[in-house]
């Protein structure tokens, strides 16, 4: 993971992929370990990126875009943040 961009273009840009890799990733259905594994990446990687502390290189974000089934440019559409939470959802 590089060294993070103080442009607010970029932090942007990381803050709108985050918040559509978690809602892409939660509409298919798929944990974090879930599309980590078949990405070939480590989960704490993934959680990351979906916190918006890393951002992914290209080729990760063209397999982000292929498993999830959209184009690589709807990564980048203006998306709601999910709100930050620790720890695992509350069990129904």
């Amino acid at each position: 993971m590089g060294e993070r961009s103080r442009s607010p273009q970029a932090q942007q840009a990381r803050a709108h992929v985050a918040g559509n890799l978690h809602r892409l990733r939660v509409r298919r259905g798929l944990t974090q370990a879930q599309l980590a594994e078949r990405l070939g990446i480590e989960v704490r990687h993934l959680q990351f990126i979906e916190a918006a502390e890393s951002a992914p290189g290209f080729d990760l974000l063209v397999d982000l875009a292929a498993e999830l089934e959209v184009a690589v440019g709807d990564l980048f559409e203006e998306a709601e943040t999910p709100a930050r939470r620790r720890g695992r959802p509350p069990k129904a």
